[in-house]
């Protein structure tokens, strides 16, 4: 409010205060979510819809740069250590291999659901979807065709979403106005804001938010 913005984010499938199931969430109903929330952005009144930016963190920067081939009309984009790498590459790895991804997309597509447990500790299901959509998805396509300004935000010792796909992200922003990279060293994947570095999340949330607010 100080910077004058206003925010919005929704619960994905099997997220925070969503009832559905994980199972449910895909990059398919996660993007729909994302056009229902703008579309319910845009109804407020006080909301500029000519001024409109997108944050994603994650999957969700996988999503941001995927939704900003589908809409073109968001004017500056922020992409936390974004899972941009296209298919199923990073996957395929931070599964623990080839073997176990397959094995998991496997039981998936057989039983409709595949138990996985995050190396945080998250006991997840992955429906078939899931598999589908990422194998499918190419955000890296969609960064090149961004004419917008772009912020990256990544720590250094991240493993969930190693530097360089970052950085990818960074080297196919060739349509970009301005491109920004943010790097944290020593800081993993959570950026700070999971592990109580103060410190650190807020130098990740005060350059974003200062980033929008001179763009939007």
């Amino acid at each position: 409010a100080l910077l004058g913005m206003a925010s919005i984010r929704m619960d994905f499938p099997g997220c925070g205060d969503s009832t559905e199931s994980f199972a449910n969430n895909n990059l398919t109903n996660m993007l729909a979510d994302l056009k229902a929330s703008r579309t319910y952005a845009d109804a407020i009144d006080g909301v500029d819809n000519d001024r409109v930016g997108l944050l994603g963190f994650s999957m969700g920067g996988r999503l941001a740069a995927l939704l900003s081939e589908i809409d073109s009309s968001y004017k500056a984009m922020v992409l936390w250590a974004p899972a941009v790498a296209n298919g199923a590459d990073r996957e395929n790895m931070s599964f623990g291999g080839p073997e176990i991804y397959a094995a998991l997309k496997k039981t998936a597509i057989e039983t409709g659901g595949a138990s996985y447990t995050t190396s945080y500790g998250q006991d997840l299901i992955l429906g078939p979807g899931y598999f589908r959509d990422i194998e499918e998805s190419t955000p890296l396509q969609a960064i090149e065709k961004y004419t917008g300004p772009i912020l990256v935000v990544y720590g250094d010792q991240d493993a969930a979403v190693p530097p360089a796909i970052s950085e990818s992200a960074i080297s196919a922003a060739t349509s970009s106005s301005e491109v920004i990279r943010h790097v944290l060293p020593g800081v993993g994947h959570d950026l700070g804001i999971y592990s109580n570095l103060e410190d650190v999340a807020a130098d990740v949330i005060n350059t974003s938010a200062e980033f929008l607010q001179q763009r939007l």
